[in-house]
């Protein structure tokens, strides 16, 4: 089974001056033989996330896969710390060193890391935007990346919304998708929160 740490919990908000700051999500799984980071900031938390990595004893080298919900700079800013990872998906592209490909994720394919843990299609912010689904002891995690932007949107669609949507029906029905599978979901820009009973009930009617 997984274990499944938030390094990072991200952000967004407007500052003094009327600016956005926004910053991702970085969270870590670990398995048998499976170390997978999801999300890797901007380019200016490469000590930070250095010192993250720290505090569980392991070093960029230890990681095996990296997975990143979506292109967008604070989520991708330090894939470069884990180039020895078997692989880097990033969107639905696979890739390692100079080859790569695009796994059929547009078909609704999933892409299997380990027995109970792959890459879910949830087009929407993005069009090419993806989650991890990990099974826990306490039940289904999902790193949702900018599907969910925090635990507030869940009652204020405006939220996710105005965070910028590619497609927001597609987006809309990804997310009640994920409502209906995760008890737990760790968004773009927030911490990680239980999925209430009430939208699972609502998701899967």
């Amino acid at each position: 089974m997984y274990k499944v740490d938030v390094l990072f919990p991200g952000y967004a908000r407007l500052n003094s001056e009327g600016f956005m700051e926004a910053n991702g999500s970085c969270t870590l799984v670990v398995g048998e033989n499976v170390k997978v980071i999801v999300d890797t900031l901007t380019p200016w938390d490469k000590d930070l996330l250095l010192e993250k990595l720290k505090e569980y004893q392991l070093k960029p080298e230890d990681i095996t896969h990296l997975v990143c919900t979506h292109g967008h700079p604070d989520h991708v800013g330090n894939n470069n710390l884990f180039t020895a990872a078997k692989q880097h998906i990033v969107g639905f592209s696979v890739h390692h060193k100079d080859q790569f490909y695009l796994h059929p994720f547009d078909c609704g394919d999933s892409y299997e890391l380990a027995e109970n843990l792959y890459v879910l299609p949830t087009p929407g912010h993005t069009m090419d935007s993806v989650s991890l689904v990990v099974k826990t002891l306490d039940g289904m995690v999902v790193v949702a990346g900018d599907l969910f932007e925090n635990e507030q949107d869940l009652t204020d669609d405006k939220i996710w919304i105005d965070a910028g949507t590619e497609n927001e029906s597609l987006q809309r029905e990804q997310r009640e998708k994920v409502l209906k599978l995760a008890d737990f979901i760790i968004p773009g820009h927030g911490p990680m929160f239980p999925v209430p009973t009430k939208f699972k009930t609502e998701a899967g009617s």
